[in-house]
């Protein structure tokens, strides 16, 4: 079920820098004080007619085939020749296959030597290389994109540190236009009593390929995503509900992308994390009832479901649960209304024009859209096989 969204009224007067786009003589919306200090900021109603309603049409998929089985799908990425790679996570092996579907070959496989993998993390491709994180061996492999021959590996200086209640961790590498690596660290828990007053952070740092080191300066430093923790003697427990919050950070056209899934709010920042501009559109987030929260975890074991009884519950579930930049700039945000059996798909252009929209069951994920296509991590809801779908807009 669509929702009707609040309109922005043209001509509002702000401080900064605002752009009105795609608005209609609807009463005016409240802007937040620190969105309309914000410089270069796009206002933008999701309401607004999109160029594209209709439902995208499956073109291929990627999983198992006659040959092939996958123990289980990590990441996935695409080349300039729309050549779709799956890691898979229980076999530590990366299939390759071609824009229609076809299995085509194999890169790595399980091991310690030059270009075999431990524990494949993400993937990430430019126009020479596959460039594959290993969080195991603490390495990069690098494979070359035509042959798939193995290049060589690069050892990340990095040891994490369990001493403490948290810790940070390689999560993600992109590829940036000076060919070094942007690292995306991800958070973890340990048994170790936290500070109550430190703020837990998602960073990003540059690896340097040339002396080998990763700079100290983080990138950029957003909020972690807020998580239920609960420590009781030797045993640990955290979980994070879909009505928990959660940033969202994405690289792509060599900008970060960053939104909080509170509102929809997206800022840019270029490869040295300075800001360059942001988009907002006002969203009336759906009221969250503590009693439909606490019967979908009544079948869980203890402690869970005495963490999420005891855990102090929004008003509001979060207003998106995806959002992602595609290699024209656009960004797809997987919108959460009152239908809690899909969510509704909004793609819209650096200038506000909303591209796309669309709803989708939730166990289909939009995870790429590139060379105009979408890519999806779809998860069957009777076996929990997950595939990967290629589809295109009509």
């Amino acid at each position: 079920m669509n929702r009707l969204f609040k309109q922005v009224k043209p001509y509002i007067i702000v401080l900064g820098t605002l752009f009105i786009a795609s608005c209609t003589n609807q009463p005016d919306v409240e802007i937040p004080e620190e969105i309309s200090a914000l410089e270069n900021v796009t206002l933008i109603s999701f309401d607004a007619t999109p160029l594209n309603n209709k439902q995208p049409i499956r073109e291929a998929v990627f999983g198992d085939t006659d040959d092939i089985i996958i123990g289980n799908i990590g990441s996935f990425a695409i080349d300039k020749d729309n050549n779709v790679y799956l890691s898979d996570v229980s076999q530590q092996i990366i299939h390759v296959y071609s824009p229609d579907g076809t299995h085509i070959g194999e890169i790595g496989r399980d091991g310690d030597g030059p270009g075999e993998f431990r524990r494949i993390s993400s993937l990430s491709i430019d126009e020479k290389a596959i460039h594959v994180l290993d969080t195991q061996q603490m390495r990069i492999s690098r494979f070359d994109v035509n042959s798939f021959r193995h290049i060589d590996d690069m050892e990340l200086p990095f040891e994490p540190d369990f001493s403490s209640g948290v810790f940070t961790f390689p999560q993600s590498i992109d590829v940036m236009s000076d060919g070094n690596y942007l690292i995306h660290f991800g958070m973890g828990y340990s048994h170790g009593q936290e500070d109550e007053e430190t703020d837990l952070n998602m960073i990003g740092k540059k690896f340097n390929i040339e002396n080998g080191v990763i700079e100290l300066e983080a990138i950029y430093s957003f909020p972690a995503r807020e998580t239920i923790i609960r420590r009781d003697g030797g045993s640990l427990h955290a979980m994070h509900p879909p009505y928990k919050r959660s940033p969202h950070i994405q690289f792509g056209n060599g900008e970060i992308m960053h939104g909080w899934s509170e509102e929809l709010l997206f800022k840019w920042f270029d490869e040295d994390g300075n800001y360059t501009r942001a988009v907002y559109s006002p969203y009336e987030n759906e009221p969250l009832l503590r009693t439909d929260i606490v019967k979908e975890y009544e079948d869980f074991d203890e402690p869970w479901r005495g963490m999420i009884r005891n855990d102090d519950h929004p008003e509001t579930w979060p207003s998106f649960t995806h959002a992602l930049p595609d290699d024209e700039g656009r960004v797809w945000v997987g919108l959460i209304t009152d239908d809690h059996e899909s969510y509704t798909w909004k793609a819209f252009s650096p200038e506000g024009d909303i591209y796309a929209s669309f709803e989708w069951p939730r166990h289909i994920e939009i995870h790429r859209v590139q060379n105009g296509s979408i890519y999806t991590m779809e998860t069957d809801p009777e076996t929990d096989l997950r595939e990967v779908g290629k589809y295109r807009l009509p």
